[in-house]
């Protein structure tokens, strides 16, 4: 069977009768279910048993909603997906807890102070909310907004009324000690 197949194959792509033909792998190489069954072409195998599985999936499916039993809008699935897609999504991105942000230059001097360190790892969005139950992980959890950690960087000097949105920078209070002020530098760099 193996070397029919070769010739098969060498008379059909290496040397074809039909100098124009363009043949394809799984119409030339063939199996069988056992040895008393007839010989099947690849295509047919693998792209008949796919569609034939797809096909009465779907024809199972269509038996179901003509029958008004099963509704894709009411199914389980879909109803704990529309409640997830209701949990706003810039309150799902927050730094990364597993990062170094604690030895990142850029960011290390606010942990040095417990009240920018505890609010560092807040969403990008402006208030503090609460993640829908469904959100994997993160579900019923009170997720920390930029306006709680701007609240905290406001200690440490005078806000920057000019900005727009809600991550409001400080400029830093010069009379306070060299680890504060490293720490309100660390912590405007984190909010630009």
């Amino acid at each position: 069977a193996e070397g029919e197949q070769l010739v098969s194959i060498i008379n059909q792509c290496f040397v074809p009768s039909d100098p124009a033909s363009n043949p394809a792998l799984l119409d030339i190489l063939t199996t069988r279910d056992n040895a008393s069954a007839p010989k099947i072409t690849m295509r047919q195998k693998i792209v008949g048993q796919v569609t034939d599985q797809l096909d009465s999936q779907f024809e199972a499916l269509d038996t179901k909603l003509q029958s008004g039993s099963q509704s894709i809008a009411k199914s389980e699935g879909i109803v704990s997906l529309i409640r997830m897609l209701a949990t706003p999504v810039d309150m799902l991105i927050i730094a990364d807890p597993d990062g170094a942000w604690e030895s990142d230059a850029d960011y290390r001097d606010l942990f040095t102070q417990p009240s920018l360190r505890d609010a560092f790892f807040s969403s990008v969005r402006c208030p503090d909310g609460v993640v829908g139950p469904q959100v994997p992980k993160l579900g019923n959890q009170t997720i920390l907004g930029v306006e709680n950690f701007a609240s905290k960087l406001a200690a440490y000097g005078t806000p920057v009324p000019t900005r727009p949105d809600c991550a409001k920078t400080v400029v830093c209070n010069p009379t306070a000690g060299a680890p504060e002020v490293a720490a309100c530098q660390s912590g405007n760099k984190y909010v630009t």
